[in-house]
């Protein structure tokens, strides 16, 4: 207990040092045996730390500004094994996961596999109808759920980052639903793919997407403004959409089939991304490669922290055959089992994700020129700040190609 305690505040950082933090384990010696339970222990600035093994409940937040994570958060094993499992099947009975409506993004849920939806209004306690909740939802799996009509994320304005969206299905149903709805906040570096709705319901304001791999439709008003989509690659078999609509909805989108690792190799819904570099071996825990490289390798923001993304793997402590250069996109970006590219497959100021440096990412160098804070593409050395230490990167990669060609 206390090595998952240690490990979940050195990984992942959650564990706030002014709370308590309250364990459950389903099946060994804790504080409690179930996650609700804990919740309604806990006070606001308090987290509950969870042992991994299934638990068949439904857990709702009641507006606790709280941190409910597995004990290693960003262990994507810890996460498999750490289960929420509430999916009512054909009939659902309501949210695995429900906020009330109220919580701040210093509320947090991480590390968890759910079998069931996340619903982040409580109508019944808070029935206001423009309040929806801003809890952070970090490295959680959503996988072979039925979802509230098909929806499987609703009403969550706070940030979305590092969750695996996938094989949702839905019982039949008259409404027109969304894999996501009603949400107004960040979604960053997730990949939904696969599931029977039509992925993204934009509404008024947001989500805002940066990162991410969409493998479904997008839908939104025309009426309104075009979402704000940045370094996502939004990919139907079904559909097509052009370089020019892509730029429009911002720098870097790209529209191209993700070369996810085939589920009778690694998994149903596991999702990593094939690479002639190196690739994480999902059932065998090693590294490897393919004759194939995802152009979503190294295609996020430039500006976007590479976090744990190995620069070398045991195989090859040289980085002879690739290393990373910038985040990859999707679920897997920023964590240690992101993929590596071989040598060339992108470059750092290839802001527009077209292969080449040139005079349409020095537009966007210029728009970013001394912009500081948030992750602007320009900032190549990631310091906060567009300065003249990135236009020199820049000037590295002027009229460079890389070695991928278009189709």
């Amino acid at each position: 207990m206390k090595k998952a305690v240690l490990s979940c505040i050195i990984l992942f950082g959650s564990i706030p040092c002014h709370g308590r933090i309250i364990t459950v384990d389903n099946d060994g010696p804790a504080d409690f045996n179930t996650i609700q339970a804990a919740i309604n222990d806990a006070n606001d600035g308090d987290s509950v730390l969870v042992m991994p093994g299934l638990y068949q409940e439904a857990i709702s937040f009641s507006g606790k500004d709280i941190t409910v994570t597995s004990a290693e958060p960003t262990n994507w094993s810890c996460v498999s094994t750490t289960v929420i499992y509430y999916d009512d099947h054909p009939s659902p009975g309501g949210p695995a996961v429900l906020f009330k409506g109220t919580e701040q993004s210093s509320c947090m849920l991480a590390g968890f596999t759910i079998y069931g939806y996340i619903q982040g209004k409580d109508w019944q306690s808070y029935p206001v109808d423009d309040a929806n909740t801003h809890a952070t939802i970090t490295y959680c799996k959503i996988q072979n759920c039925y979802g509230d009509c098909g929806t499987v994320i609703s009403r969550c304005d706070g940030l979305i980052s590092n969750c695996l969206i996938t094989d949702n299905n839905h019982v039949f149903c008259v409404c027109i639903c969304h894999t996501i709805e009603e949400c107004k906040g960040v979604i960053r570096n997730c990949t939904i793919a696969n599931n029977r709705h039509s992925g993204i319901w934009f509404g008024d304001g947001g989500p805002v997407l940066e990162n991410c791999i969409i493998v479904e439709y997008l839908s939104w008003n025309a009426e309104l403004p075009a979402p704000k989509i940045s370094f996502t690659n939004i990919y139907s078999p079904h559909q097509q959409y052009d370089a020019n609509f892509l730029a429009s909805l911002g720098p870097g989108n790209i529209s191209v089939d993700p070369c996810f690792v085939p589920s009778q190799e690694i998994g149903v819904g596991s999702c990593h991304l094939r690479s002639a570099g190196w690739r994480w071996s999902q059932p065998g825990g090693y590294w490897t490669w393919d004759d194939v490289t995802s152009r979503c390798i190294d295609a996020g923001n430039p500006a976007s922290p590479l976090g744990a993304e190995p620069m070398t793997v045991p195989r090859d402590p040289n980085s002879i055959y690739g290393t990373n250069v910038r985040i990859d996109m999707g679920v897997y970006g920023g964590t240690a089992q992101a993929s590596i590219p071989p040598h060339q497959w992108t470059l750092l100021a290839d802001i527009t994700n077209d292969r080449k440096v040139d005079f349409n990412d020095l537009a966007f160098l210029a728009i970013d020129w001394q912009s500081g804070d948030e992750e602007h593409p320009g900032d190549f050395d990631r310091n906060s700040i567009v300065n003249l230490n990135d236009f020199a990167l820049f000037v590295e990669d002027w009229l460079e190609e890389t070695i991928w060609q278009e189709n």
